[in-house]
């Protein structure tokens, strides 16, 4: 899938998605392919995979970045 459109109650959303090596470009992935950063949130795992923490705008946490290339940290 490259594109999605969603409903949000009376407007429709499309967004166009490039995946590269079956992975979503710009998205971070850790050694065993789980998401550990996308557009804006951070994610940490424990031990088993299982995710512990979620933080949004993860731009702006000090250690989790972005993976784009032309972003800065605010």
């Amino acid at each position: 899938m490259t594109q999605q459109t969603n409903r949000l109650w009376s407007q429709n959303e499309t967004v166009g998605n490039t995946f590269v090596n079956n992975r979503r470009q710009y998205w971070g992935y850790d050694a065993a392919g789980a998401v550990v950063y996308d557009d804006e949130t951070g994610y940490m795992r424990d031990a088993a995979g299982r995710t512990v923490q979620a933080s949004k705008n993860a731009a702006k946490h000090p250690g989790i970045k972005t993976g784009r290339q032309d972003s800065q940290v605010m």
